[in-house]
């Protein structure tokens, strides 16, 4: 009777074992596949704001041109001389900096 009970509390021992690995192999790959998930919507959270930063630049950009336009528009009409690509050179310089930035 004795040799069956510590039989049966060996079997249990046995069996605690094997479903406490058991408990630690899922939770291990639980947490991996959290870490991973976590990981990934880090990344595309941090791409989308850099495509948003670039296309704020270029509309910001694009802004400064048409103001430019307009200025320069304004000074014709009063008509003073102006250097048309000079006058503009900055604005379409940084408009097209920004493009560039934007479709790479």
């Amino acid at each position: 009777m004795a040799n069956a009970s510590a039989w049966f509390a060996l079997g249990g021992v046995a069996i605690a074992g094997v479903l406490g690995l058991v408990t630690a192999a899922l939770n291990h790959r639980w947490g991996e596949r959290t870490r991973i998930s976590t990981y990934r919507e880090q990344e595309g959270r941090a791409m989308r704001d850099q495509r948003r930063e670039a296309c704020h630049d270029y509309l910001v950009a694009t802004n400064a041109f048409w103001q430019a336009m307009a200025q320069l528009n304004l000074t014709a009409i009063r008509g003073e001389e102006v250097d048309r690509s000079e006058y503009l050179r900055a604005a379409n310089n940084t408009l097209q900096d920004t493009y560039v930035y934007l479709t790479h």
